[in-house]
Parts: structure tokens; sequence; C-alpha cells
């Protein structure tokens, strides 16, 4: 196999990545022939549900489409609460005392989707959960009085090194 071939390989291996289990192919004289493979398809198939979206109204399709998936975003919103930040039903005696708890979450909920959205705009979130951050950042005290280079790291991706 030539040098062009590998790199055609190597190609389709870049954007196949998830594919790569159903299909088939060869590089031949410049040239990549792809090859569904039919078994394996048919398998992943049977064990995918349907999903029916059924409305009434006067939507397109494309805006029905928007608005389950926003729906869908403020579902993981409250999931996130729910489980991530540990949010159970406080007892407590005073409305205001609940609201203010409802505040911070909300709060703790969107500096959390803010600093996912940037780990995966900027390519790191493969490198780097939201857990991992918190954890790495905060070591435990006050105020830090020197950055460690993993800390450095992390700040980096968000644009926020302090200048020494």
């Amino acid at each position: 196999m030539n040098y062009e071939g590998k790199k055609l390989y190597a190609a389709v291996k870049d954007i196949a990545v998830d594919l790569l289990p159903y299909i088939r192919y060869k590089v031949k004289d410049g040239k990549v022939t792809v090859q569904i493979k039919e078994k394996a398809v048919s398998s992943r198939l049977k064990r995918m549900g349907i999903y029916i979206l059924v409305y009434r109204g006067d939507c397109s399709w494309e805006e029905c489409l928007v608005i389950y998936k926003s729906k869908e975003i403020i579902e993981r919103g409250f999931d996130i609460i729910k489980n991530d930040l540990a949010l159970t039903t406080p007892y407590i005696h005073k409305d205001g005392t609940l609201k203010g708890i409802l505040f911070i979450c909300f709060l703790a909920l969107i500096m959390r989707m803010r600093l996912i959205k940037v780990l995966q705009e900027k390519g790191e979130i493969k490198n780097y959960s939201f857990e991992k951050i918190i954890l790495e950042l905060d070591n435990g005290e006050l105020m830090n009085t020197e950055i460690t280079k993993k800390q450095k790291q992390i700040l980096n991706v968000f644009n926020a090194v302090p200048k020494t």
C-alpha cells in the first residue's frame, strides 16, 4: 500500500468513527469503495426503538422538533439539579429559604452548563469532566498563591489564566 492509500484509510477512519462497525471499505487506485455490513446494521436496528412525535396545531415539523429539543434540554437541567447537584426535598419552614436554595441551584446549573459548553466548543470535553475541573481547581485552600500546571491548563481552556 502506498502513502496515498494510507492517507485515505486514515481519512475514512477519521470520518466514519462510529460507523466503522457497520461498513467495510477498500482503497484501490486512489478511490474508496464502501460496502454496508447488512447483518451488523440489521442487528443494530433490532435493538433500536422508534420515537413518534404526535402533535395537534399549526406548527411545522421543524418547529415541533425545536420545541421538543428545548423541552429535553430543560428536563436535562432538572435532572442535573436533582442528581448531580443533589437537591432533595428539604425540610424548610419558609418559602423564602426554599426560593434561595432553588436560586443557588439554578445559578450552579447555569455555571455548569456554560463550562460544559465551553469545553465542547474548545474540543476539551474528552480531556476534562466538570467534576475533574472542580476537583482540580479547588484544592481545598481558601486562597491560592500559586497555580499548578494542571490548573493553568484548565484555566487556559477558558482564557482565564491570571497574569503573574
